[in-house]
């Protein structure tokens, strides 16, 4: 909760973004680059953590202690992706 308001994030993702995901193709590969680009520029400073923890495959344990444990969310509405 944030200031007694319940706090929803309707759109979570439990990513893999190990390389072994990625397919041979430079479109593929650009947008695993740009995955760690934009965790590198959007996240704040104590949050950012080192591309080869960030650019594994997560599972949904990591999803549930990074939205319930370490921010305000109080519920999240999750949808696969491969």
């Amino acid at each position: 909760m944030i200031d007694d308001v319940f706090v929803f994030d309707a759109t979570v993702h439990s990513f893999n973004l190990d390389e072994s995901n990625v397919q041979d193709n430079r479109w593929a590969k650009a947008l695993w680059d740009a995955f760690l680009e934009w965790h590198e520029v959007y996240s704040p400073p104590q949050a950012t953590l080192a591309s080869d923890l960030y650019m594994r495959n997560w599972p949904p344990e990591s999803l549930v202690e990074v939205l319930f444990l370490e921010s305000q969310t109080d519920m999240g509405g999750t949808h696969n992706l491969r």
